[in-house]
């Protein structure tokens, strides 16, 4: 089944045809021309965002959970000295400490365990994982 014909079902072909024969408009990213999808129809592309200063910037995307978390931990390696670190997750406790026990550099004691269902995770959605640090 391609993107299209998928859309095509929910009423936004006409968005996704200008997507697809390459009329972009600023800010939205291109998409294969041809992309199957699993039966449920869900298209899983993770985004890795930075919000800093108010601003959103893109730190790229991953196809699997698993290589977006790979992605993660590479931006917290990349980062200067941490004075603090949280480690934000939706209804996901168990990979946010996974996420901790798996890093390879020096962190602050006892990092932050937050849930952050309330207002993130409306737009993160479940099992989301993510990270905020103060550096030094």
């Amino acid at each position: 089944m391609t993107v299209w014909r998928s859309v095509q079902k929910v009423g936004r072909k006409k968005d996704f045809d200008a997507l697809l024969k390459g009329k972009l408009q600023p800010g939205i990213q291109s998409l294969p021309r041809e992309l199957s999808l699993p039966k449920d129809g869900v298209l899983r592309i993770k985004p890795l965002l930075e919000v800093k200063g108010g601003q959103v910037f893109n730190m790229g995307q991953a196809r699997t959970r698993k290589r977006g978390i790979e992605h993660l931990k590479e931006i917290l390696q990349q980062q200067g000295h941490l004075e603090r670190l949280a480690i934000l997750h939706t209804n996901a406790e168990a990979d946010a400490l996974a996420f901790i026990k798996d890093l390879d550099r020096e962190i602050p004691a006892n990092p932050l365990i937050v849930n952050v269902t309330t207002i993130i995770g409306t737009h993160v959605g479940p099992e989301g994982l993510g990270f905020a640090a103060v550096l030094r």
